[in-house]
């Protein structure tokens, strides 16, 4: 008791009792601090018997302080090898689902894109085709927000309105939170940045997640602000003079975080909510976002007073742009068209389309009785339009058969995950070009008329 601290003596003396009951040798560990320093040791206690009589403990002391520390270390690498291959198997299940997902989402956009057309404008129906439009397009952009996430493809970087995106945000939210939740916004900016509007829909979905959760049960009031800033730099050390921003300002009500916390809430993984409840990783994937940008995001919180987050986003200049006329060109035919896809609701969907602007149009959802229709008389079609992904005869395979068959004929190949189809595949087949699903009708039927335009020059 003399020699060690209290709590490290209770130990030695306990496990000297123990030999002492059961003549038995034990092994221990336990930390020993000295100052601002902390010692690991492990300990074995013997008995040392004469003539079968507990004549002494003897004891070996070990410093396992530098051992511990590479285990540590080792844990830490293993998991973050865990957590690697989870962002893996993240992308591969992506990449999985993708094609089945975006097939879905084909149906929904083409249809409701089908309805829109023939309905009242300014109806009910109109206004509830146009949200189930909308929700479609939106799920569109956030399964390839997945993909650029988990495959590490480049972002579509467009200029990009934040208030309209923050509005798109709130219709959204409204009707997710609990009712005990006010919310309040002020949205008055009319500037541009340049970064995808899907990636800025993540963000701030994100922040008003996060900022609604800090306030479940009890309730409290959340709110975004979405405003232009200017600042006029040091005429003498900036040239640059004024700056333009766009400030995004989100704050909750709700239970704060922590002082000693505050530094690490944009670190990967790091996650103060239960293993059910988040990953830790969508702040450090809203940093990322934030500075890929070129912009900056703080923090400011106290516990139990809430948190404020502000972001701020450097503006472009749009002013010296001339709006882009959208090109009115027809998008009418009367050609022949072969459509292969093994969804039905896909076949449908394009032959419904195409023959609504006046195309002739064979469909298949057999990769291997569309090839065998082909065959009976190759000369009737002027383009093939084939899914990638089917069963017995992918679209690349069903491409290079009928090439053999006529040569020259276009093809318009189709994938719900662009990953699959590689720049080689498009060479190697003599593919013309590759639609991504789901497609903008519209945006379908123009490639389809300059497809068959180009082949007749």
């Amino acid at each position: 008791m003399d020699i060690f601290q209290e709590e490290v003596a209770q130990i030695y003396q306990g496990k000297v009792e123990e030999i002492n009951l059961s003549r038995y040798p034990v092994q221990f560990e336990y930390d020993l601090g000295t100052g601002s320093e902390r010692k690991h040791f492990l300990v074995q206690l013997y008995p040392i018997m004469k003539r079968d009589v507990l004549w002494a403990i003897g004891g070996i002391c070990q410093d396992v302080t530098r051992l511990k520390e590479v285990e540590e270390q080792k844990r830490r690498l293993e998991a973050k090898l865990r957590h690697s291959q989870k962002l893996e198997s993240l992308g591969n299940l992506a990449g999985g689902i993708a094609h089945d997902f975006n097939n879905i989402l084909s149906a929904i956009l083409g249809y409701s894109e089908l309805l829109l057309a023939e309905v009242e404008k300014g109806s009910s129906q109109e206004e509830d085709l146009r949200e189930i439009y909308n929700g479609g397009k939106r799920a569109r952009d956030l399964v390839q927000q997945i993909l650029q996430f988990a495959r590490k493809t480049s972002a579509e970087i467009v200029p990009t309105n934040i208030a309209e995106v923050a509005r798109e945000v709130l219709r959204f939210i409204r009707s997710t939170i609990p009712a005990n939740i006010e919310i309040e916004t002020e949205i008055t900016s009319s500037r541009t940045i340049l970064g995808d509007p899907t990636q800025v829909y993540q963000v701030l979905l994100n922040l008003c997640t996060n900022g609604y959760q800090a306030m479940e049960p009890e309730g409290g009031k959340l709110t975004l602000c979405v405003r232009d800033l200017t600042l006029v730099a040091d005429q003498e050390n900036d040239r640059e003079g004024e700056k333009r921003f766009i400030q995004i300002i989100i704050t909750d009500t709700g239970c704060g975080i922590e002082p000693a916390l505050v530094d690490y809430i944009f670190d990967p993984y790091f996650t103060t909510k239960q293993i059910r409840d988040g990953s830790g990783m969508g702040l450090a994937v809203v940093h990322g976002i934030i500075e890929s940008y070129q912009g900056t995001i703080t923090v400011e919180s106290e516990p139990g007073k809430g948190s404020k987050f502000i972001i701020m986003l450097p503006a472009v200049d749009m002013a010296g742009e001339k709006p882009k006329l959208k090109e009115t060109l027809s998008v009418r035919g009367t050609e022949s068209i072969l459509v292969v896809d093994d969804e039905p609701s896909i076949v449908k969907l394009v032959k419904q389309t195409l023959e609504g602007l006046g195309y002739q149009v064979t469909i298949s959802t057999s990769s291997v009785d569309a090839l065998q229709t082909f065959e009976q008389d190759p000369d009737i079609f002027d383009l093939v339009i084939t899914d990638m992904t089917m069963p017995h005869l992918t679209g690349d395979k069903l491409a290079m058969e009928i090439l053999k068959l006529k040569p020259g004929i276009p093809v318009i190949l189709c994938t719900g995950f662009n990953d699959s189809v590689t720049g080689e595949i498009i060479e190697k087949t003599g593919i013309h070009c590759c639609v991504d699903k789901p497609f903008i009708i519209h945006d379908f039927a123009t490639t389809v008329r300059g497809v068959l335009d180009e082949n007749k020059m």
